[in-house]
């Protein structure tokens, strides 16, 4: 015969139920089965390592943590955006990884976002990175030099007291 059992309001953490079963006259019996359950009701959290506004080079790494106490984090996902005004879209989905290789496109910025999900399936709320520009081309070449005399050379000051020494 089956039964079903509802137990609510349990705080999180490691619980026993202990199960006996009782016949149609009231007795009791000498053995109960023992089922260990875990209630997690929260969410992990997840962050970015910070990334440097800049980067030299097409790749980079980008790489996050997470944390949970209770059932652990059993994945992460990984968003990112090019520009200011762009959505996120997935980058990494489902992810058990915690770094990877980005391959970005020259004179773009990025942004990226984690969240992790538990083994108990809650998902925790989007963490938001720094955002990072790939500049792998060299400034534009110096065209036009022209010769200041010394005579006509004269330091400028800011408005702090700071002297602007060309001019």
């Amino acid at each position: 015969r089956e039964a079903h059992l509802s137990i609510q309001d349990l705080k999180d953490g490691d619980w026993v139920l202990h199960v006996a079963t009782v016949d149609g006259v009231g007795n009791v019996s000498f053995e109960a089965a023992h089922l260990r359950i875990k209630v997690d009701s929260t969410p992990p959290l997840a962050k970015l390592r910070p990334l440097p506004p800049f980067s030299a080079e097409r790749s980079f790494t980008v790489a996050w943590e997470g944390e949970d106490n209770l059932a652990g984090v059993e994945f992460y996902d990984v968003e990112v955006k090019e520009g200011p005004n762009d959505p996120f879209k997935p980058w990494l989905s489902r992810t058990a990884l915690t770094e990877s290789l980005f391959r970005g496109e020259d004179a773009k910025t990025y942004q990226f976002r984690v969240r992790a999900v538990d083994r108990a399936g809650n998902a925790g709320p989007a963490q938001t990175g720094t955002e990072v520009t790939v500049d792998v081309s060299p400034p534009a070449a110096v065209t036009d030099l022209r010769t200041v005399s010394a005579r006509s050379f004269r330091p400028k000051s800011r408005p702090n007291g700071a002297i602007i020494r060309n001019s």
